[in-house]
C-alpha cells in the first residue's frame, strides 16, 4: 500500500495480517499500486514514474527500470506478467512485456497505441507467455546433489538433499545460500504452499517447518508420519496431506503442518497424492485411485486404473487433468478429476518416473535413474526432448512461474525459457 500525501509505503507478507515501513526511494506521491508475477508495481510522481520490489518476503530494495518513464503517469494495472500505465496528460500509454528475470534496462518502452486522452481502463496487452519445459537456459552450480525442490512463483527457490543439505535462493535460482536444518537426516520431500509456509520431510520420520519462507526451519514433533516421508502436499487453506513409502494411512493436517490425524476412510497402503489447490485431491494406492471435491476431509469410492504396479507420481493441474505413472512404460489420464481413466504408454523406463504439470496442456514427466526427460504440449499425447538435452534430479515451477531443473551434471541449474502462448 502507498499514501498519496507523503513518502510512507507498506509491505505485508502475511496476507494483511501485519505491515511493514518500506518508504520510497525518493520523496514522491505514490498514486497506484499492481501486482503480478511476485512483483508489486507502484506509480509515482518523479521519474521515473514506475518502480517496482518483489514480494518475497525479505526484499526491501526497490527496483526503478532506467526506461520507465512516462509524465504525468498515474495509474498501473498487472496481470499474467503484462504490466500497462496510463497517464492523464496525454494518450501516452507505458507498456511491459513478460521477461524472465525482468530487465530493468530493457523492459519498459512506450508502444504506439492510440487511445483517448486521460484514459484509465486496464488494456489487454496479448497472450500470456509461459514455460513448455522444451528450452531452457544455464544459470549456477550447486554444491550439493538435491533430491528435491520447490518453488514459491515469487522468487524464492529451496532444495533439498539426501545429506541433510538445504540450499535457498531468492532470485530464481540464480545465486544460493545455505539454510541450517534441524536435523542431520536424509531430507526427501519439500513444499511450499507459495505464501510462506514451507514443509520438509526426512527418511527417518522427521518434520521441518518454515512460516518466513524457508529462511529458517524448526522441527516438528508429534505428527506421527512414523518413517520415510515420501512426499508432502498442501492445497486449499493450508490443508496438508504427508505419506510415507510403505503401507501406512496417509494424515492430515489443517493447520500448516502442526497438528495430524490419519485421513478418514483410506486405507493403509504405500501412497501418492496430489491436489489442484482449489479442494479437490485424487490419491492412488496400487491399481486403485479415489479422490476428493472437499479439501481432503473424505473421499470417494476407489476407482480401478490399468496399472499393476505400484504408483511413483500422480499430479493434476489446474483443469482438472491427472498424471498417474508406475514403475514401468504404462502411465494414465483422467480428465475429470479421477473420475475416470485412459492409459497411454510413455517411452521411458521402469524407474520411478515422475511428473511436473504446468500451465495449460504443459506436461514434463522425467526419471533419473533412466536417464529420461520429455514435455508434452498436448496432455502427453506427444513428447518432446528438451533443449540442450539432460536429465534432471528434481523440476519445480512450471504454474505461475517457469520451470526451473536442476541436472544431474554438476547440479547445474537451468531455467525454461518463457516460450509458449497460451
Amino acid at each position: 500500500s502507498g499514501a498519496s500525501s507523503n513518502t510512507n509505503t507498506y509491505k505485508s507478507v502475511d496476507n494483511g495480517l501485519t505491515f511493514t515501513l518500506l518508504g520510497t526511494p525518493v520523496t514522491s506521491t505514490v498514486t497506484d499500486v499492481s501486482y503480478t508475477k511476485g512483483l508489486f508495481f507502484l506509480a509515482r510522481s518523479v521519474s521515473p514514474q514506475l518502480i517496482m520490489i518483489s514480494s518475497a518476503a525479505d526484499a526491501t530494495v526497490y527496483t526503478l527500470p532506467s526506461t520507465a518513464v512516462l509524465a504525468s503517469l498515474s495509474k498501473v494495472t498487472a496481470r499474467g506478467g503484462y504490466v500497462v500505465s496510463v497517464n492523464t496528460a496525454n494518450s501516452n500509454i507505458l507498456r511491459s512485456t513478460p521477461s524472465y528475470s525482468y530487465d530493468s534496462a530493457t523492459q519498459f518502452s512506450i508502444p504506439n497505441i492510440p487511445t483517448a486522452d486521460g484514459v484509465r481502463a486496464w488494456i489487454r496487452a496479448g497472450n500470456k507467455i509461459v514455460s513448455s519445459g522444451r528450452v531452457f537456459s544455464f544459470g549456477a552450480t550447486l554444491d550439493i546433489n538435491p533430491v528435491e525442490i520447490a518453488t514459491d512463483g515469487k522468487g524464492v527457490v529451496i532444495c533439498v538433499s539426501a545429506t541433510g543439505a538445504i540450499r535457498r535462493s531468492k532470485d530464481f535460482g540464480t545465486t544460493w545460500s545455505p539454510v541450517t536444518s534441524p536435523v542431520a537426516d536424509n531430507l526427501t520431500t519439500i513444499v511450499t504452499n507459495l505464501n510462506g509456509l514451507w514443509l520438509i520431510g526426512s527418511a527417518t520420520g522427521s518434520l521441518l517447518r518454515s512460516t518466513d519462507n524457508g529462511a529458517t526451519f524448526t522441527l516438528v514433533v508429534n505428527h506421527g508420519l512414523s518413517g520415510n516421508i515420501s512426499q508432502l502436499v498442501i492445497g486449499l487453506n493450508d490443508v496438508v496431506v504427508g505419506c510415507i513409502s510403505s503401507a501406512a494411512v496417509p494424515r492430515r493436517s489443517t493447520d500448516g503442518g502442526l497438528t495430524w490425524v490419519n485421513l478418514s476412510g483410506v486405507a493403509s497402503a504405500a501412497t501418492v497424492i496430489c491436489t489442484d489447490r482449489i479442494g479437490n485431491w485424487v490419491l492412488a494406492q496400487d491399481s486403485n485411485t479415489r479422490r476428493s471435491n472437499n479439501n481432503a476431509v473424505s473421499f470417494f469410492t476407489a476407482v480401478v486404473t490399468d496399472l499393476t504396479l505400484p504408483p511413483s507420481d500422480i499430479k493434476m493441474n489446474r483443469d482438472g487433468f491427472v498424471y498417474l505413472c508406475a514403475n514401468s512404460s504404462l502411465a494414465c489420464r483422467s480428465s475429470d478429476y479421477g473420475q475416470t481413466w485412459s492409459s497411454f504408454s510413455i517411452i521411458i523406463g521402469s524407474q520411478s518416473p515422475k511428473f511436473k504439470v504446468g500451465e495449460g496442456q504443459i506436461v514434463t514427466i522425467y526419471s533419473t535413474a533412466s536417464n529420461f526427460f520429455r514435455c508434452s504440449l498436448n496432455k502427453g499425447t506427444t513428447w518432446l526432448a528438451p533443449s540442450p538435452s539432460f536429465t534432471p534430479y528434481c523440476i519445480a515451477g512450471g504454474v505461475d512461474s517457469p520451470f526451473i531443473a536442476i541436472s544431474t551434471s554438476g547440479s547445474v541449474v537451468r531455467t525454461a525459457n518463457l516460450d509458449t502462448p497460451i
